[in-house]
């Protein structure tokens, strides 16, 4: 694991708020659900956030999920080129 400093997890928070288009209400609101939902964990100790078990299963989960779908896109997208490119042929085939 590496070791990352204060400015380096701010740098981090502040790119995913603008990349997510999320506010700071609304990130309190995510943490509070993932929270929650037991897939954060506060500890009030380091006023920090640690992703739990069940967390880090979603996550494996969701990424195994997300390839899967992209694969299955990027199939359904070649098919259609190939379509799109021989026409009626593909049918016959």
């Amino acid at each position: 694991m590496t070791t990352r400093n204060r400015i380096d997890i701010i740098s981090h928070i502040l790119e995913m708020m603008y990349k997510t288009n999320l506010s700071y209400v609304q990130l309190k609101d995510y943490l509070m659900t993932l929270s929650d939902k037991d897939l954060l964990r506060y500890d009030s100790n380091t006023h920090t956030f640690k992703t739990t078990e069940k967390g880090l299963r979603f996550l494996e989960i969701y990424n195994k999920l997300h390839y899967i779908l992209r694969d299955e896109g990027q199939q359904q997208q070649i098919w259609e080129q190939k379509q799109r490119r021989y026409g009626g042929e593909m049918s016959r085939l």
